[in-house]
């Protein structure tokens, strides 16, 4: 079927003569496995219209088929069947290659390009040689045609990510030289070409590609465009994926704006205890476009952020984009901040079309502080997922509520025995410059337990130790724990205290709401939730609703 008809037998090909017999067999492998109707099979020998012999005719090359050329063709009630296994087509076993490759793992490139290989290598031709304008057989073989341009183009992508690129330009270039209006086809070629250490010529491969377009009067499509703002923004050097970020993010026109390149954070002290989130976070990145990292103020989800950007650094050929959102307080102000920080202006068209041509990008992009502006940050997400390339990392004290969010809970640390609390204190601690003995780790567990195991919380307790002893801060924090203050001398306001967390996250509650909070410390720890309806006398939606705010957390049932 990958080429002129052949029937093999064992080594040896048999080809299929005579137009009829040729065209019969191709309709029957064409619906392999299922009964095709006398009258299907004579349109397919007789596109002009069946002669009056045509029945009789039908069953004679059948019979051929069967005694001359070994093909098991089956008579059964209501016609005849070819019903043989799938690698015993060589469309089947092309099948078969293309999903096992699907299935490989992005860390084994080379497997891909094996498969892959291996699948292109069974054509021979045009699907069905020239039987493939038989009625019938006309839809299966192109579709048959557009499975083998896709597994041309899947395996330009894995010879770059198996560090190939020269390779990959290779099949690239025999690919658009077929098929010179696929959009597809030129965005793996420019993009072959940037990771093979040759932007320059990735442009102009966007140049040929858009005068091979205009020619049949269209314009380039998004994909397109983006793989030409990568190829703008790449340095000058080779960057085959995993070699670092562009220096620039784009402009509106695809060139690289140094000027509105947004700073990621810096980040100078050890992430404690947060292990399991960063392996599950990876995890999580690897499907989901969107991840929002949900948690309550203090608990860590910014600096948790941070972590993932500098390890997947390298990974996105765009590199990592920084948004933060803590300072903006109005929503109509969200979508031109998320723009400006992502390098890109609206100079060119509208703000969503931005937005469009940033997520059209390979790129990790960090929504910092989204509670307080939420339904517009959805609208910005949605537009940056449009793009079909960018993955999201949102932290808010509240889900986003976007079809495709994934969620990720960030909970305090443990703080039994030798838990992340207890490392994190005395890491903390041991860089303020105080001392603590082994016989102080008692204390030690009884502030992280008051504190309940809240990262903000224990380092600024951690940094009085300067000047506070032990015993003492552990009375102060039974007295007023919301009176700690942070060490740095830098940092957002709501951060600087933690009576300023509350503060903050109380202001994003409507009167019932805060009620209902400053009501529950009458209960002394976890309760079900009819018992603190009844006893605060507020609904169940209120309690409900301070779950989802991430002011109250839910205790796993024994």
């Amino acid at each position: 079927m990958l080429g002129p008809l052949v029937v093999l037998d064992g080594d040896r090909a048999r080809p299929v003569d005579g137009h009829r017999r040729r065209a019969l067999l191709a309709a029957l492998v064409s619906r392999r496995g299922r009964t095709v109707p006398p009258a299907e099979l004579e349109d397919a020998l007789w596109p002009d219209g069946p002669p009056p012999s045509a029945h009789h005719t039908l069953h004679t090359h059948v019979s051929r088929l069967r005694r001359e050329l070994g093909v098991p063709v089956e008579a059964r009630d209501g016609g005849y069947a070819l019903d043989v296994p799938a690698e015993a087509v060589d469309a089947g076993r092309f099948g078969a290659l293309l999903a096992a490759a699907r299935r490989v793992p992005e860390q084994d490139p080379e497997r891909a390009v094996r498969l892959l290989t291996e699948a292109l290598a069974l054509w021979r031709g045009p699907a069905y040689g020239g039987a493939a304008d038989l009625p019938g057989v006309r839809a299966e073989a192109r579709a048959l045609e557009a499975r083998r341009l896709q597994a041309r183009e899947r395996l330009a992508t894995a010879l770059v990510h198996a560090g190939r690129p020269d390779d990959a330009v290779v099949v690239a270039e025999a690919l658009v030289a077929d098929e010179p209006a696929r959009e597809t086809g030129w965005a793996e070629l420019i993009r072959a070409l940037v990771a093979a250490g040759r932007p320059a010529d990735g442009v102009a491969a966007y140049h040929r590609a858009a005068a091979e377009l205009a020619e049949l009067g269209l314009l380039p499509a998004a994909a397109l465009r983006a793989a030409q703002a990568e190829a703008l923004a790449a340095p000058d050097h080779a960057q085959a994926p995993g070699a670092g970020a562009p220096d620039a993010a784009p402009g509106p026109d695809g060139h690289p704006d140094p000027e509105r390149t947004p700073a990621v954070p810096s980040t100078w002290s050890p992430l404690v205890g947060r292990d399991a989130d960063l392996r599950a976070l990876d995890d999580l990145l690897q499907d989901a476009r969107l991840v929002t990292l949900l948690g309550p103020g203090g608990v860590g989800k910014t600096r948790l952020a941070l972590e993932v950007l500098r390890t997947r650094q390298t990974r996105h050929r765009s590199g990592v984009r920084w948004v933060d959102l803590a300072s903006v307080h109005d929503a109509s102000a969200v979508a031109a901040s998320t723009v400006s920080a992502l390098g890109v202006t609206t100079d060119a068209g509208p703000t969503a079309a931005a937005l469009r041509r940033a997520g059209a990008l390979d790129v990790l992009v960090v929504l910092d502080n989204c509670e307080h502006v939420l339904d517009a940050v959805a609208e910005v997400v949605e537009e940056l997922l449009a793009g079909g390339r960018a993955r999201l990392l949102a932290t808010s004290r509240e889900r986003l509520g976007v079809p495709a969010e994934r969620v990720h809970p960030v909970r305090p640390l443990g703080t039994e025995g030798d838990g992340a609390a207890r490392r994190l204190f005395l890491d903390r601690a041991a860089a303020a410059g105080a001392h603590v003995d082994e016989g102080d780790l008692a204390t030690v567990d009884a502030v992280v337990q008051q504190l309940d195991g809240l990262p903000l919380a224990i380092e600024m307790a951690a940094a009085r130790t300067m000047t506070t002893g032990l015993r003492e801060l552990a009375d102060a924090l039974r007295a007023d724990a919301a009176d700690l203050r942070s060490p740095h001398r830098r940092g957002s306001e709501r951060h600087r205290t933690l009576r300023a967390v509350i503060a903050w996250s109380q202001r994003l509650l409507d009167d019932r709401q805060r009620e209902a909070l400053q009501r529950w410390p009458v209960l002394a720890g976890p309760v079900p939730i009819q018992d603190a309806v009844a006893v605060l006398e507020v609904e169940p939606r209120d309690v409900e609703d301070l779950v989802a705010r991430s002011l109250l957390l839910l205790h796993p049932t024994p």
